[in-house]
């Protein structure tokens, strides 16, 4: 894997957002760079994301009816705090 130097940057986010940042554990850096990378290094090709979309439409039905009759894994988590 080419590994490539890090770039300290600054970013400011709205009070609201950093709260949930920090109870949900999230790293912002990792985060900010899943985002980004997937902004404007793989930028999708027209019709990309429809034909995901449609391609996995069952799968996507059935996780959303487990998670609305069972909750999210991370709910589930949360009940052990």
């Amino acid at each position: 894997m080419n590994v490539q130097p890090k770039r300290t940057i600054t970013i400011e986010v709205d009070e609201e957002v950093a709260r949930r940042i920090e109870a949900e554990g999230l790293s912002v850096a990792a985060e900010a760079e899943r985002l980004l990378r997937r902004r404007v290094i793989r930028p999708a090709a027209p019709g990309e994301a429809e034909r995901w979309a449609e391609e996995n439409r069952a799968w996507v039905e059935d996780y959303t009816r487990y998670v609305d009759e069972h909750g999210s894994f991370s709910e589930r988590m949360r009940r052990f705090r």
